[in-house]
């Protein structure tokens, strides 16, 4: 087999599973529901299932635990601070401080939403992170929905 074969299917073998999530994520959000821990459910399905094969020597044993870790992901309950859920305000503040559809944007948004909690941080207290990020999603969304690298009247077009 030669490197260009081998390279389209490990690059085919990797980007299935992204396909499947990104495919069940467009049906359920065009049904009206919206799920933002596809990913989470992905990496504990994946780490689940990886830890059961390795630790047992059995595929079959991988694939029920990879299929254990899904539905636990799937679990709403299971969310909490040590799995990344603290990111979530900030992240969203930061895309729409930069604007929807502008990765530069984003980037802009996340390195000053960044700035601003850590400073809030270091002054108020390190608990008033999530508040500062929020509020910041509040005033942009009150005084510059479109973001800051978007044209004024962007949002105008659409609706």
């Amino acid at each position: 087999m030669g490197l260009l074969e081998a390279i389209i299917l490990s690059v085919l073998a990797a980007s299935t599973p992204l396909l499947i999530a990104a495919t069940g994520e467009l049906v359920t959000e065009r049904a009206g529901v919206l799920n933002l821990g596809v990913e989470g459910m992905m990496i504990v399905g994946a780490a689940c299932g990886f830890g059961g094969a390795w630790l047992t020597g059995s595929i079959v044993i991988g694939a029920l635990c990879g299929i254990a870790g899904v539905v636990a992901g799937m679990n709403s309950d299971s969310f909490s601070v040590a799995n990344g859920s603290e990111f979530l305000i900030p992240i969203i503040a930061a895309s729409v401080l930069g604007g929807a559809g502008h990765p530069y944007g984003a980037m802009i948004g996340a390195v000053i939403i960044g700035e601003m909690t850590e400073v809030s941080a270091a002054i108020i207290s390190p608990e008033y992170k999530q508040v500062v990020a929020f509020a910041v999603l509040v005033i942009v969304m009150v005084l510059r929905p479109q973001g800051l690298l978007a044209k004024r009247g962007a949002l105008a077009a659409a609706g």
